[in-house]
Parts: C-alpha cells; structure tokens; sequence
C-alpha cells in the first residue's frame, strides 16, 4: 500500500536572514509532499467451536516488509515549479 501525502510548507519563528534567503528561492510558499510505503499483508483466520464452552481459534499471516521504509521527500517551489526529492 502506497499513501501519498501533500501539503503547503508552514514555517515560522525563522531569523529574518534565514527567512529572506528561503523566500528568494520560493520555499517559503512551497509544496511538500511526502509517500510511505506500507508492507504487504496476507492474513487468515478461522474459528470453530468444540463446545458451548470452548472455541478454536486460528491465525496464519504473511507480511512482506521489502519495500516497507522507502520513504519520498520533496518540496516544490510555486515560482519555479521545480522538485527536489529526498529519499
């Protein structure tokens, strides 16, 4: 599962040297946008009851954690429309 995530850049309390240098570049109103990827899942489960007063309970899973902590950076600035991606 792939969750995929955007937003505008909020940044504030910065030094006005700082905040001047980020606002040349257009990162101060800039887009972020961030993806996960999520593992893999395969699960089974059963039950049976024995009794009035006893059930069987079974669980068999799989996960697949291969591509699990692949993580997508990047921000975009609005002047631009450049992307600079971070992994």
């Amino acid at each position: 599962m792939d969750l995929n995530f955007s937003d505008r850049a909020q940044i504030n309390g910065l030094e006005l040297v700082v905040e001047q240098a980020l606002a040349r570049r257009g990162l101060l109103d800039s887009r972020v946008k961030f993806g996960v990827t999520l593992p893999q899942t395969l699960m089974f489960s059963a039950y049976h009851d024995l009794t009035e007063q006893v059930t069987l309970l079974g669980n068999i899973g799989w996960q697949d954690w291969s591509e699990f902590g692949k993580v997508g950076v990047g921000v975009s600035s609005l002047d631009t429309g450049s992307t600079n991606a971070l992994s």
